[in-house]
């Protein structure tokens, strides 16, 4: 499953391509198609455009890239490495769960949150460089990246997040029985909302209670 939404895409690749991005996820040679299909559906959107042919050193930049009936398999190729860490992590905030990521991806648990993690601090860092240039539409965009990342989520589920003890498998139960916003929690759904799966009674008046406060 591929996503094309392009502003997620460029700012993905702009801040796996600086150096203090890590750890950057090694290409196996079962990752081959998939991430040359990421790359076909999304090529227009990167920071570089993507040429398959060497250009003369006197044309605009751009990313050198074979097509996946050229490649000689090396599973430390930087460029390759680049492109399977965004990959990763736009499955991430697109709530694929931990374990299809390291099934799929063939991730560790700990480079996986070391990565999370490392994500967050580059997009806060860009969103703080952002301010100085006073561009408050893409403050925003970057600030939502970030959150979505912290927690694993679509933006859909943003709002529940706010809650103390809500994380992205609650708040995903939460918007599938209609509580879509905290405006919906309320007392008379005490039944319906303790009844939810990863919920349950005690959870369910903790929200309740909280959301008194929004």
């Amino acid at each position: 499953e591929f996503y094309e939404i392009s502003y997620h895409v460029f700012i993905f690749f702009l801040y796996v391509n600086t150096p203090d991005y890590r750890p950057k996820f090694n290409i196996k040679k079962k990752d081959e198609n998939m991430v040359t299909n990421f790359i076909e559906l999304n090529r227009n959107k990167f920071l570089l455009p993507i040429s398959y042919e060497k250009k003369s050193e006197d044309e605009e930049s751009y990313i050198e890239f074979k097509s996946a009936s050229e490649l000689e398999y090396n599973e430390n190729d930087p460029v390759y490495q680049e492109f399977k860490s965004a990959l990763v992590l736009y499955s991430w905030i697109n709530e694929m769960s931990e374990d299809r990521i390291m099934k799929e991806y063939g991730t560790d648990p700990g480079d996986l949150h070391r990565s999370r993690e490392n994500a967050e601090w580059l997009l806060y860092s860009f969103s703080e460089i952002t301010k100085l240039f006073g561009k408050v539409e893409e403050i925003q965009k970057i600030n939502e990246v970030k959150q979505r990342m912290k927690y694993g989520i679509k933006s859909e589920l943003l709002p529940l997040t706010k809650l103390k003890l809500v994380g992205r498998i609650r708040a995903r139960e939460l918007y599938n029985h209609g509580f879509t916003d905290i405006n919906k929690i309320n007392r008379s759904a005490y039944k319906k909302l303790s009844n939810i799966p990863k919920i349950g009674k005690k959870i369910a008046d903790n929200i309740i209670n909280e959301t008194k406060y929004y």
